[in-house]
């Protein structure tokens, strides 16, 4: 889950932590059916009235895990897409997905509910104004493919001085999450030469593989163990429990 939450240093308090909650964060539809048309709820923990905004992004990755996102509402109806909210109430905003019926592999977008400024009481403005904050929820949803699962390639590795360059690429037709990766390196006939340590494979762990977006992750290795790879004749495997 990802909430960002902007504030101003100092005058964060329990209360701000919690303006409105929006949920499920992060689900899967099938591209037809009961699970293309799904709800998510909206609930108001403020003493006021709040507007929120809710919104669907594309999601790639680049290789360095930064994401590109491009306005997706076309192929989701939202309904609301817009709604205020009264003290302590909980509404429900339903998504519909209107796109590809078949998919060969599994499409990632981002949900993002967002707190817009809306001014309720504008005769009771006070002089200098005040403090407005801005709350926003970005969760997950996957389009699913019929009987789609992660397929996790090594493209290439590199050892340049002390890093390690992995390319990883899911050439399967669902994401996968590299939860407690491990990285091993071994000999051409596979015997263990290395393997990374907890903190040394950390880069790595728990990353987001999207299917079709590789990844560059780059790893920094002890001397020990960069005086044991100056010859040639090792390759690298890892192992991870995937995680959808």
């Amino acid at each position: 889950m990802k909430r960002i939450i902007i504030l101003l240093p100092f005058l964060l308090t329990s209360f701000f932590l919690y303006s409105f909650t929006f949920e499920p964060i992060s689900t899967n539809y099938t591209p037809s059916g009961p699970r293309s048309n799904q709800v998510f709820r909206i609930s108001n923990n403020e003493t006021s009235r709040i507007a929120v905004k809710i919104s669907v992004t594309t999601r790639e990755t680049d290789l360095e895990g930064n994401e590109v996102n491009n306005p997706a509402d076309d192929l989701f109806m939202i309904y609301p897409s817009r709604t205020m909210l009264n003290p302590g109430e909980t509404r429900s905003v339903r998504v519909k997905w209107l796109g590809e019926q078949d998919p060969d592999v599994e499409i990632p977008f981002r949900i993002i509910a967002e707190q817009i400024p809306v001014d309720f009481n504008p005769t009771e403005r006070t002089e200098g104004g005040g403090i407005r904050l801005s709350y926003k929820y970005i969760g997950n949803i996957y389009i699913l493919p019929v009987g789609g699962k992660p397929e996790v390639v090594i493209d290439s590795f590199e050892l340049n001085r002390d890093e390690l360059t992995l390319m990883l690429d899911n050439q399967g037709t669902r994401h996968t999450v590299l939860a407690n990766l491990s990285v091993t390196i071994v000999s051409n006939e596979g015997e263990k030469i290395y393997s990374l340590t907890e903190e040394e494979v950390a880069p790595g762990s728990g990353i987001n593989l999207l299917t079709g977006f590789p990844r560059k992750i780059i790893f920094t290795l002890n001397s020990e163990t960069v005086e044991l790879l100056k010859n040639d004749g090792w390759e690298v495997a890892i192992d991870f429990d995937p995680v959808f």
